[in-house]
């Protein structure tokens, strides 16, 4: 309640006023000519919103709460609107990234605005795995049978043979073209929710015969011991190829078993590193190697690793990269970081393995110098002008008697 005295001609003049009671007085103000005042009074809430923690994106729609102590409603709105959008309390996940949700209350008659509460967190994609069960031994005379694989995304998986001249794979129908090992690769590229699932590698003998015993009458004669697999027929030729670098000496280059292969070392800021006097690539961390193969098989699996010189220095090792080829047979700019422990100064080797588009092996070896590791700085604006605003309150808490 407020009670004054509205209209004098008598200065300086008297205002009363009262407080009720448990109300907080928020601000007062007068100006320069003494002649105006301005208090604002009204109930401190207080919004209550936990973060809903980091999201995946197949779970499409995520329900949010946010109260007040006022028990006014509270309004939810994301600054994000590319990453998450909220229509009531329901948040939808549009896409990877990060997702801010403000939750505010603007107040009533007898409340205050409560201050805003901001929660942020990681939309991103969702990891899967794939199932694909080793097919067993076959017989060379079966010709051909159905694969079965499944990715728990609920996407389609994809199979392919990395021994071509051995067996074939046509969607999931494998056929068996020589005596030998046959091995599949089962792969899930993922999607715009689902990050590429790890590709599961089965191998299986192909065999003569079927081993199987002969059923009664004329049967054929019992199966021969078996012999060593054929090492001329139906085995994968393995071209090991080394890398020279270019006249430019920017970077590397090579070619051979159909392939067509060069590599440059590019550092945080976009320069190229140069190959040194000992035909080595000098990097620090944090650089990327960019790939440019031609030639090799669709839908192949190229695997890119790294080995430090000193083999009793488990904290050195760096996790093996494959790289997805679609469709075509060209694979141009495909980034791989090279990022090893803080410790690991000194020699490494890359070596980078695949298959041509004749099913022939290829693997490629590069020496690498761990020169330093990657410094980064920043330099500040000493011209710039820098201003902090604030806003200082009087707060009171029991009710004046006038």
């Amino acid at each position: 309640s407020f009670s004054s005295k509205t209209s004098t001609s008598t200065f300086p003049a008297t205002l009363t006023y009262t407080l009720d009671q448990d109300y907080t007085y928020v601000k007062f103000s007068i100006d320069d000519g003494n002649v105006g005042m301005v208090f604002e009074c009204g109930i401190a809430q207080t919004i209550t919103f936990a973060n809903p923690g980091d999201q995946e994106l197949p779970t499409g729609t995520v329900s949010l709460t946010a109260t007040s102590d006022s028990g006014l409603t509270v309004s939810l709105a994301s600054s994000t609107t590319t990453v998450c959008t909220v229509s009531g309390t329901t948040l939808t996940l549009k896409t990877e990234g990060t997702c801010t949700i403000t939750a505010s209350q603007a107040g009533s008659g007898d409340y205050l605005a409560a201050d805003d509460v901001v929660r942020s967190f990681t939309v991103s994609k969702a990891s899967r795995t794939i199932t694909f069960a080793n097919p067993g031994s076959k017989a060379l005379s079966v010709g051909s049978f159905t694969a079965s694989s499944s990715a728990d995304s609920g996407l389609t998986v994809s199979l392919a043979s990395s021994t071509g001249s051995v067996c074939s794979v046509t969607g999931f129908t494998v056929g068996l073209l020589a005596t030998g090992t046959c091995t599949l690769i089962a792969s899930q590229a993922g999607n715009s929710k689902y990050d590429a699932a790890t590709n599961v590698e089965r191998s299986f003998s192909i065999t003569a015969s079927s081993g199987g015993g002969g059923g009664g009458g004329g049967g054929a004669p019992p199966p021969a011991p078996a012999a060593p697999a054929p090492t001329a027929t139906g085995t994968t030729t393995t071209a090991v190829l080394t890398w020279t670098p270019d006249s430019d000496r920017e970077k590397y280059v090579s070619s051979g078993s159909g392939v067509e292969i060069s590599a440059e070392a590019l550092a945080p800021t976009g320069g190229k590193r140069a190959v040194d006097d000992g035909d080595a690539f000098t990097l620090v961390d944090g650089d990327d190697i960019e790939l440019d193969i031609k030639g090799i098989a669709d839908d192949s699996t190229l695997t890119v690793s790294f080995t430090f010189t000193d083999p009793d220095r488990p904290e050195c090792a760096i996790k093996s990269q494959e790289i997805e080829v679609g469709s075509g047979t060209t694979l141009t700019e495909s980034s791989i970081s090279f990022d090893p422990a803080d410790q690991c100064l000194g020699e490494w080797t890359m070596t980078l393995e695949g298959q041509t588009s004749s099913s022939t092996a290829f693997e490629f070896t590069t020496p690498i110098a761990l020169a330093a590791k990657q410094l980064v700085t920043e330099t500040l604006d000493a011209k710039g002008s820098y201003f902090f605003e604030g806003r200082s309150d009087a707060f009171h808490s029991e009710s004046p008697a006038n």
